[in-house]
């Protein structure tokens, strides 16, 4: 499998609350079958999970979900590998990096 691009820049607020998704595309994998596109995997992360959807056409996609809420001044980037693979035996895999810059919410109140 292969994903269209090497990487996926996104920006989201840190006020931004748990639950809310990102779609991630998809990969394309010409095999059929057992031999075609057969799972998404997000490296571990304490702020997002990963799920797996179906859309009309039949195509798998990943999208990402916050799970825990973000926080700009503790860490304002994450990096993220999304990987996809198939059902050949050995296994082929495609990746592509993620970047999440944290952007700023008025959160805080100023301090002498």
């Amino acid at each position: 499998p292969s994903f269209l691009k090497n990487a996926i820049d996104l920006e989201i607020t840190e006020s931004t609350v748990p639950g809310a998704r990102f779609v991630l595309g998809y990969a394309r994998d010409p095999d059929v079958g057992a031999y075609s596109l057969q799972s998404y995997e997000l490296t571990p992360s304490q702020h997002f999970i990963l799920e797996e959807k179906e859309s009309s056409d039949g195509n798998r996609y990943a999208e990402m979900v916050l799970e825990k809420p973000l926080d700009r001044e503790k860490q304002s980037i994450h990096h993220l590998l999304l990987t996809a693979s198939d059902g050949g035996d050995p296994v082929k895999t495609g990746t592509v990096r993620i970047k999440v810059t944290v952007t700023d919410a008025n959160d805080n109140t100023p301090a002498f």
